[in-house]
């Protein structure tokens, strides 16, 4: 069945490449569907190819922003500000960089407006620094800021960024105060 089939679409090629009419039909159906084969390359490259970072992107950020009104300018610029301000405390604090990370998504996601509150960075700080075996970074972060986290949230969280640690000092308390009463 195969062969009498190859046969005929052998003959029908040869008939259409012997006319130009016939030559410009096949042309525009091997066209098309190249076309089509590809549209979907075409159509991710169109949606994606800014995440690149190569600067190709047709909309780019300075522009979305000076298309937003002055007060939405302003609140970007203050969160931009707020995250910036959470890095540089968290670096100067001795936390990983992973900590200031997930440190950013939280406010982003449930603490924007309470920066204003002078010793905010310093309670964000302690919740990461308070880590313990009883004491998750959620449970302090619900009971400084009073929010609330859903399981798939602190997975999230989690899962992008790691487990907060129990931090150092109060493991190194633990070891010194073990090292005090062995010596007493």
């Amino acid at each position: 069945m195969a062969a009498p089939i190859a046969v005929v679409a052998k003959k029908a090629l040869e008939v259409l490449a012997s006319s130009k009419k016939g030559r410009k039909f096949l042309g525009y159906v091997v066209g098309i569907t190249l076309f089509l084969i590809l549209l979907p390359v075409i159509v991710l490259y169109g949606l994606f190819g800014g995440i690149s970072g190569t600067g190709d992107s047709v909309l780019q950020a300075d522009q979305i922003m000076a298309a937003l009104p002055s007060d939405q300018q302003k609140q970007f610029s203050s969160i931009d500000d707020a995250c910036q301000r959470i890095a540089e405390v968290f670096s100067e604090k001795g936390l990983p960089e992973n900590d200031a990370k997930k440190a950013q998504e939280i406010y982003v996601g449930l603490l924007i407006g309470k920066e204003e509150n002078n010793d905010f960075y310093d309670n964000l700080v302690w919740c990461f620094q308070s880590v313990s075996e009883e004491v998750s970074l959620y449970d302090n972060i619900v009971n400084k800021f009073f929010v609330s986290f859903t399981d798939e949230e602190k997975q999230y969280l989690d899962e992008k960024y790691g487990i907060t640690e129990i931090s150092r000092r109060e493991n190194s308390n633990d070891t010194n105060t073990n090292v005090s009463e062995s010596m007493a």
